[in-house]
């Protein structure tokens, strides 16, 4: 047996953490270890476009002068997008449901995830909030996308399932719709407080859900905000002493009102 396979589970687990999905998963052949800790590793890392093998990487156009972090990739052959997109939301859904049958911790849990249209995703994303609200992860990510350029299309991600979620820090979302169940929410049933980024682009949101959002993160840093619609207002009445960054892209906006932040830079091009 090797020594790397001699150390204990947590350290296993994080060097599980900083590995891709598909080569954290190749690590179980290794042995029963390795096996044991993939199976069992709290830290969940789904980017669904590490997920494709080589051979899907000439499907996508990646362009020259953006930076890894910032280039947007445009699938040239919609099928096997849509085939690998299949595979690896059934992947995602399999592992989750797995977690929570056998009742495993999720310590933290990131998701990239891209659909074509509304009817692409049924609700799976709303499904996997559930779960990880369940488990109460401690640190959550989110990144989900629509490839639909038609509003009434684009992926409906329910306020509800995100303001559930007590532990999320991190929240990023691009080209879709974010709804509430019902008209109005009490900030009793918002618990997201531990909030600290959030970035919306392309995204439809209303005024109140956005102003109730922003009010209930007393512990958010940044908030940036490119090419949404749906407000025409940000007006928050709460302080807000750790928000360093409220950055304004392209939206209608025609009054932003903050009623303590004393460290708030705004960078606004309406």
């Amino acid at each position: 047996m090797d020594r790397i396979s001699q150390l204990p589970p947590e350290i296993l687990h994080q060097i599980l953490s900083l590995l891709q999905t598909k080569t954290a998963a190749q690590t179980a052949v290794l042995s029963k270890l390795w096996l044991k800790a993939c199976y069992t590793n709290p830290h969940l890392n789904f980017d669904q476009f590490d997920f494709y093998t080589s051979s899907d990487e000439s499907d996508f156009d990646t362009s020259d002068d953006e930076s890894d972090d910032e280039a947007e990739i445009e699938p040239r052959h919609s099928d096997s997008f849509y085939e690998s997109h299949v595979e690896f939301s059934r992947m995602v859904d399999s592992i989750l449901e797995r977690y929570r049958r056998e009742n495993l911790p999720i310590s933290d849990f990131n998701l990239r995830i891209s659909f074509s249209d509304q009817t692409d995703c049924e609700g799976l994303v709303d499904k996997w909030l559930d779960i990880i609200t369940e488990t109460r992860a401690s640190q959550v990510t989110l990144l989900v996308e629509s490839k639909t350029e038609d509003y009434s299309e684009r992926y409906t991600l329910l306020a509800d399932s995100i303001f559930a979620i007590e532990s999320l820090q991190q929240l990023e979302l691009n080209h879709c719709k974010i709804l509430k169940r019902r008209t109005l929410l009490s900030e009793d049933e918002i618990r997201c407080i531990h909030l600290k980024n959030l970035t919306l682009q392309f995204v439809t949101v209303s005024e109140s859900t956005l102003n109730t959002l922003i009010s209930c993160c007393p512990r958010i840093e940044t908030i940036s905000l490119q090419y949404c619609i749906g407000f025409n207002c940000i007006r928050v009445t709460k302080s807000l002493h750790n928000l360093l960054s409220l950055s304004i892209l392209s939206c209608q906006i025609e009054e932003v009102h903050i009623f303590d932040a004393p460290k708030c830079v705004l960078v606004s091009e309406f």
